[in-house]
């Protein structure tokens, strides 16, 4: 899914970044050229005005579903608050947490990782670990701050709020670092939101008290050489990939979200793939 996600991504926004206020293109029709399956959906948001100026199927992205990876940004940002980003894992694939053998999505592991490369690779186990050393109430805190558990402020339909608990006990922590918890969950409304705020743009300020240009570098190396390097765009696209667990089933959905281009952003994206 990644690279049919990346891809559509590159040609959507190249055309999107190309749009000119003389002859300015139909984002929706761009959108809509390339989100084909019936049940993917897409949202663009114009970080200058603030609007949302194309939705390939609004329903979809206004019901809850889980976050997946792209929750990692906000583990991230909390051991940023914690003061505890320069701690680094080895990740051998799969690691032994709480009575659970918990695993990576690569099962060879990914070697020594700093923080910006743990989000830039996506590795479940330094994500794991680290969850071990930030308490409930931080995690959940710091989700609350980046706009999870509200409505956002550009929704364009009725949009489920989500799901944001008022404590996680050891093992839902756990799994809610890595974005796969039950009691979490989000609009996809709200990671555009999320990506809005990490994008640096003036009109969508974070209000979370950490630095965020940690988290915009290691978006844009995910781009780089982490899960989003096979994107066929040239674009200097920031973002993060995601994979979740459909409720109720053993399918799965793919999320990215991200912002263009990276030194002065315009353009903010979430895509979701089912």
């Amino acid at each position: 899914y990644r690279m049919f996600v990346l891809g559509l991504i590159g040609w959507g926004l190249l055309g999107a970044i190309n749009a000119t206020p003389a002859a300015p293109l139909p984002y929706h029709h761009i959108l809509q050229r390339n989100i084909r399956g019936p049940k993917d959906a897409a949202a663009l948001l114009d970080l200058r005005s603030g609007k949302i100026v194309a939705t390939v199927r609004s329903d979809i992205l206004a019901r809850r579903h889980r976050p997946g990876s792209v929750f990692k940004l906000i583990t991230a940002a909390t051991l940023l608050q914690l003061g505890r980003a320069e701690g680094a894992v080895t990740c051998h694939g799969k690691v032994q947490l709480l009575g659970k053998s918990l695993k990576c999505w690569q099962p060879k592991g990914h070697g020594r990782l700093t923080l910006e490369r743990a989000l830039a690779e996506s590795c479940n186990v330094y994500f794991y670990q680290r969850a071990t050393e930030i308490p409930a109430d931080g995690l959940l805190s710091m989700a609350h701050a980046f706009g999870f558990g509200q409505v956002t402020p550009f929704a364009q339909t009725s949009e489920d709020s989500g799901l944001l608990p008022h404590s996680l006990s050891p093992h839902e922590l756990v799994d809610a670092a890595v974005g796969d918890s039950d009691v979490i969950w989000v609009s996809g409304y709200q990671l555009l939101y999320l990506a809005a705020q990490l994008s640096g743009a003036s009109r969508f300020p974070s209000r979370a008290p950490i630095r965020t240009d940690i988290l915009r570098q290691a978006m844009r190396r995910a781009m780089q050489s982490g899960t989003g390097s096979k994107s066929p765009s040239r674009l200097p696209i920031a973002g993060k990939t995601g994979t979740a667990r459909k409720s109720g089933s053993w399918r799965y959905q793919g999320w990215f979200v991200g912002f263009v281009p990276f030194q002065a952003p315009r353009y903010a994206l979430v895509v979701y793939i089912d």
